[in-house]
């Protein structure tokens, strides 16, 4: 019998909660478990989490309820990035990889796209000028955002304070131009052509600027 709280004893009762869960876990579909402990001698305290995963036979992988809260977790900021929820698993193509898009992580405004990789099964974060092709007009037009294949008919980037491979101030970029973005906010700014390494720099200030405006 227990009769103060202490790791040892707490570290056995976990174990026999989770145990204890499996039952309600099959029953139901959900995903149940339970947090840090904390405690004192007379009484301790956890957070348990419950996920609405849908199939007994899933309930006990912990990486199933992952999957529901990351789905989740997509509904819930897909609009932000000019995305719909029913976008969540949609193919793009980044470098040379393809990947399934899978959620989002707000809190890292340089990489904030979390994508899945077809080929290992990796999950990882990556600049939001990646899903360019699936975000809507109306966010693009919002944003400044256009994307192109080809050199645009203005030849040459913009930029006048660039950065080379290794991120060394170069002044005027050398790059050809190949999409276009707006040269700053309201509505004095314009579109102007870009190279891509120079967009996604742009693309990477508007979305730190944004998770600014989202924390505020």
């Amino acid at each position: 019998m227990i009769k103060a709280f202490d790791k040892q004893n707490l570290k056995t009762l976990r174990a026999d909660i989770d145990a204890a869960f499996a039952a309600i876990r099959q029953k139901h579909g959900v995903s149940i478990s339970i947090g840090n402990i904390s405690y004192s001698p007379e009484k301790a305290t956890s957070r348990v989490t419950i996920v609405a995963v849908g199939d007994p036979n899933l309930a006990n992988d912990p990486r199933a309820a992952a999957a529901v809260k990351m789905q989740s977790d997509f509904k819930l900021y897909a609009p932000s990035f000019g995305l719909k929820p029913e976008q969540y698993g949609a193919t793009i193509k980044h470098g040379r990889d393809t990947y399934k898009l899978v959620g989002f992580s707000p809190r890292s405004p340089r990489f904030p796209i979390l994508a899945t990789n077809v080929a290992n099964g990796k999950t990882f974060k990556l600049p939001e000028s990646a899903i360019v092709s699936l975000q809507s007009k109306e966010h693009k037009e919002l944003y400044g955002i256009t994307s192109s294949t080809t050199p645009t008919a203005a030849g040459m980037c913009s930029n006048d304070s660039a950065y080379d491979d290794k991120w060394q101030p170069i002044g005027k970029c050398n790059r050809p131009a190949t999409t276009h973005r707006k040269d700053g906010f309201g509505n004095s700014a314009r579109m102007q052509p870009f190279c891509a390494k120079c967009a996604e720099l742009i693309d990477e200030s508007i979305a730190e600027a944004r998770a600014e405006a989202r924390m505020s």
